[in-house]
This record gives C-alpha cells, sequence and structure tokens, in this order.
C-alpha cells in the first residue's frame, strides 16, 4: 500500500462526538488498525469518547477491482471489520456507511430500494455488500444495536449516477 499521512479530528456535534478522518492509506493493515485503535483511545482519554463514525474510505473503481480483486478485500472489507470491531470495543454504536450502487450488479433498473436483490457482479460491489452484511448482522443480533440516530436504525447510503 502507498503511504499517505492521516489526519483526523473529533467534533461535537448534537451533544455526541464524532470522529472525521481526512486522508486514508497506510502501508499495512496492522498499521491502519493500532490507527483507529489509537483515535478511540485517545479520545476517550480527553474525555471525548466517540459516538458516531462516517465511514466513507474505501477504494472505488469496478475495473481495478476486477484486476486486482484481492486489494479490494484487503482494504475495503478488512478495513471496514477493523473499523466495526474497534467501535464495538469502545462501545460506538452509529455509524452511516457509504454502500455504492453495484451492490444491485448489472440491472436496467434506474432506481433502487431497500428491497431490491442485492447481486454484485464484481470485487467492488462484493465487498461493499459483504460490510453492509456484517452491518445488519450485528444491527440484528446486538442488544444495543447500532444506530443512526438514538433509534433502532442502520443506515447505508448506495448511490448511482442518474
Amino acid at each position: 500500500m502507498e503511504e499517505v499521512r492521516l489526519t483526523y479530528k473529533v467534533k461535537k456535534y448534537r451533544k455526541q462526538y464524532v470522529v472525521v478522518i481526512e486522508a486514508k492509506s497506510f502501508n499495512s493493515l496492522s498499521e491502519a488498525k493500532e490507527f483507529i485503535e489509537s483515535v478511540f483511545k485517545k479520545a476517550k482519554k480527553e474525555s471525548k469518547p466517540i459516538n458516531g463514525v462516517i465511514h466513507f474510505a474505501g477504494l472505488k473503481s469496478v475495473a481495478e477491482s476486477v484486476m486486482n480483486p484481492l486489494k479490494y478485500w484487503e482494504n475495503n472489507f478488512i478495513g471496514s471489520f477493523n473499523l466495526i470491531k474497534s467501535m464495538s470495543e469502545n462501545n460506538c454504536r452509529t455509524i452511516v456507511f457509504s454502500s455504492s450502487a453495484t451492490i444491485y450488479g448489472t440491472t436496467n433498473q434506474k432506481l433502487f430500494q431497500e428491497d431490491t436483490e442485492i447481486n454484485p457482479s464484481n470485487p467492488y460491489g462484493e465487498t461493499k455488500a459483504t460490510i453492509e452484511k456484517i452491518l445488519k448482522t450485528k444491527h440484528d443480533v446486538s442488544s444495543e444495536p447500532i444506530s443512526l440516530t438514538s433509534g433502532d436504525t442502520l443506515c447505508s447510503v448506495s448511490y448511482t449516477h442518474l
């Protein structure tokens, strides 16, 4: 992986603390995991425990994912898994996850609904669909579910160009 230094801010939003990470790329997944864990620890130490994450990080080229699928599984899936695990370990249950319309595969459909069949046709879409599945499973089985607000809600943002 190429090296890019990361900056982050913990911002207060509606009496909650949310982390904003502004650049992303590491030499290794273990370095990325250590960074994420350090952000949660530092915020907790400063009495600003992180209550939510807006997750827009990830590789996003369908063509590249077909040519180099392991890169996408490593970065998008394992990176997201480590983030979700760190969130869980730090009692952070609020996430907005940026998914993709590629989870629906090749279709003539222009608009998608939450009940549209998920059928990705490339590694990029597979990683996004798998992350959504993990978030949904965690939400469904948790006594204190991942939520967007204080209610029982899971938010995953999927988008396409019209």
